[in-house]
């Protein structure tokens, strides 16, 4: 068939897992893209990808991930930085995106302020569609992401977000100015 038919046949069929060969490939992990002053910016490279900013406020955290890598994301974080987290901001609703429990788990456990978590209104409505749809969201995920290999799990608590925005939002934390615009996208 060719390299790409076989590969593409291979990971349709469960032989070869879809973690490996992911598009954005391996390795995964934390990288130091900028460092200004006190405020340094990491990207995280992984099945999504992840933002993560330190302010003189706390940490602006964008997409932090999903269920089955958010810990590691998290302890990747931890590894260069122990700031509280400040914002978290979902650009879509994917649950790749809005995955954030551990997050949540430390400022419970330190009883740090609720963060800003801000994602666009329509993400809302995407959740609860989520809740109502997860055991076909299971089935769907189980054959476009592992072949069919395996038992149907979908993700089953969400955390909201607390801020909404329409069509655009302007943030100043910490002394990092950050613009949020909506536009027509993956989700909508």
């Amino acid at each position: 068939m060719g390299k790409i038919l076989d590969l593409a046949e291979d990971l349709w069929t469960g032989v070869k897992d879809t973690f490996s060969y992911h598009p954005f490939g391996v390795p995964r992990g934390l990288e130091l893209i900028s460092e200004f002053n006190s405020q340094r910016t990491w990207f995280y490279r992984g099945f999504s990808n992840s933002i993560i900013r330190e302010t003189d406020d706390g940490l602006i955290i964008i997409d932090p991930g999903a269920d089955f890598d958010v810990n590691i994301k998290f302890n990747a974080v931890r590894e260069v930085t122990s700031s509280k987290i400040n914002t978290m901001i979902f650009t879509h609703g994917h649950v790749d995106h809005i995955g954030c429990k551990p997050y949540l788990e430390e400022i419970k456990n330190n009883n740090w302020p609720t963060p800003r978590i801000i994602a666009h209104e329509a993400i809302i409505n995407r959740i609860h569609r989520y809740k109502l749809t997860q055991s076909w969201n299971a089935f769907i995920n189980l054959r476009q992401f592992r072949g069919d290999v395996g038992k149907p799990v979908f993700k089953k608590e969400f955390h909201f977000p607390n801020e909404t925005y329409r069509d655009e939002l302007l943030l100043e934390i910490g002394g990092v100015r950050i613009q949020l615009k909506h536009s027509k996208g993956e989700t909508d």
